[in-house]
């Protein structure tokens, strides 16, 4: 076979590149091209809408988060995935989000949602759910970004008086929310009616 007709990915231009590289979730264009040279490296870092799913399944994005951290654009992590809480402590790397702008994930105590606030400051989409507990319930700082959130909360965590100061606090925090959605969550109802 002639030399010169060998396709080889490496002499496609940059822009072609990183279109192609928009179609990988971060993961699987970390885990293909990311330190096989120079100008795929760089090129990976150009991308300004990288995507993440952190699943059960697959354990090594908890593992290697930190490496693609500091790219993301949007991360949603399986809510059964954090079920124990546990996994958000343990996933290194949140320190790195500044670029991040969409986060989706399941059910988290009012403290992890602080942390989230606090070391995500471009954050403009929340999707969450919340759980709480009996908890102080510190000041957040103000939030300038976050322009949508829909939140998750069960029906007796709405609408208990107790409560009301706490959703206030949230609300407070962030001034240009723009979007709310609450979504209550019934669960006797759903046991009554399936009984």
């Amino acid at each position: 076979m002639n030399q010169s007709n060998i396709f080889r990915f490496e002499h496609l231009p940059n822009e072609l590149i990183i279109y192609l590289f928009k179609y990988f979730h971060a993961e699987e264009l970390f885990r293909c091209f990311y330190n096989l040279n120079n100008r795929f490296n760089k090129l990976i870092k150009l991308i300004n809408y990288l995507c993440l799913i952190i699943s059960q399944n697959n354990q090594y994005q908890i593992k290697n988060f930190h490496i693609f951290s500091s790219y993301l654009y949007t991360l949603i992590i399986n809510e059964y995935l954090i079920f124990g809480h546990e996994a958000i402590r343990r996933i290194e790397g949140w320190q790195q989000l500044v670029i991040l702008r969409v986060l989706k994930i399941g059910y988290i105590e009012l403290l992890i949602f602080q942390t989230i606030l606090s070391v995500c400051p471009n954050l403009n989409y929340f999707d969450l759910g919340i759980i709480i507990q009996s908890q102080l319930f510190s000041e957040i700082k103000s939030h300038i970004n976050l322009k949508q959130l829909i939140l998750r909360t069960s029906y007796n965590d709405l609408s208990k008086n107790e409560n009301m100061l706490i959703f206030k606090n949230i609300f407070l925090c962030l001034p240009n929310l723009e979007k709310l959605s609450i979504h209550r969550n019934d669960n006797i109802s759903i046991i009554k009616k399936y009984s």
